[in-house]
């Protein structure tokens, strides 16, 4: 079980400045809306975040909990004036997810896919990240299963083995994107790295970016592997939110729309992307 917390020093007085603030305006702390004013009451923000590392959004650096992710958690918490509680139990993205639809925590972030099956349980915020689906192919395993055919048809009708993540978003679409797949579910995406090197898959399934990245830490695996990316299909990373929380919605929204040109610059950064 991973808890962390992130105590900053001036978290008190940032808690009688979101007080004054409504004073400001007129209003007694009192008329902070609900599900704010738990949070503030509390005195912490709890955040769900999964039990394994994905950089750069979210990964355990030299001096603590790193990433996109964790400076919005962090950001979130700082404008609420409290402290920030990390909950990293959920072993896949489906169990950060449902830690939301429980109550269990305040929100949670960490590289979660926006679905229409979360949806159901949960408020998303606005997409603070996008990057095309893709599949990764093994080059020898793939073109036995070819056998001369034509290269669009193979990928547009793939009846092979695909890799994905178990409880993962890509887990539930390859289901609608690949219905003659043979799915195998791998918890980590290193594990699934591992199988599809070794032939085990053929390919595996998640965003373009991530398969970006694994390139530019070892291209010389372009030699055995191939990105192929759909331009109609897209991943869009959100925050995830209980539904009662409208108000913790709007402010998670504004926070993202202020901080979006600057978390671009740092996820196009090559010195973020390499980072262990």
């Amino acid at each position: 079980m991973k808890i962390r917390y992130v105590v900053r020093a001036a978290w008190v007085c940032g808690l009688a400045l979101l007080m004054s603030a409504a004073a400001a305006q007129g209003l007694p702390a009192s008329a902070l809306p609900v599900d704010i004013q738990r949070i503030v009451t509390r005195g912490e923000l709890r955040v769900a975040m999964p039990s394994f590392d994905s950089p750069p959004f979210f990964y355990e650096g030299p001096t603590g909990l790193e990433g996109i992710d964790a400076e919005i958690a962090n950001g979130v918490a700082q404008v609420l004036g409290v402290r920030l509680k990390v909950l990293r139990q959920a072993g896949s993205f489906n169990e950060v997810v449902e830690c939301v639809a429980r109550g269990e925590v305040d929100m949670a972030v960490g590289k979660l896919s926006r679905t229409l099956a979360r949806a159901r349980y949960v408020r998303f915020s606005d997409p603070y990240s996008t990057s095309r689906h893709a599949v990764l192919l093994n080059r020898v395993a793939f073109a036995r299963l070819a056998r001369g055919r034509e290269f669009g048809d193979v990928i547009r009708h793939f009846d092979g083995t695909l890799g994905v993540i178990q409880g993962s978003s890509f887990a539930d679409q390859a289901l609608r994107s690949f219905p003659q797949a043979r799915l195998v579910a791998y918890r980590r995406w290193e594990e699934l790295l591992e199988a599809l090197t070794r032939g085990e898959v053929i390919a595996a399934y998640r965003d373009e970016s991530e398969m970006q990245r694994l390139f530019q830490q070892s291209p010389a695996l372009s030699l055995s592997l191939r990105v192929v990316a759909f331009t109609d299909t897209q991943d869009s990373l959100s925050v995830a939110l209980p539904y009662q929380s409208q108000q913790l919605l709007a402010l998670v929204n504004l926070y993202l729309a202020q901080h979006r040109p600057s978390m671009n610059a740092k996820l196009e950064s090559r010195e973020l992307r390499s980072r262990p």
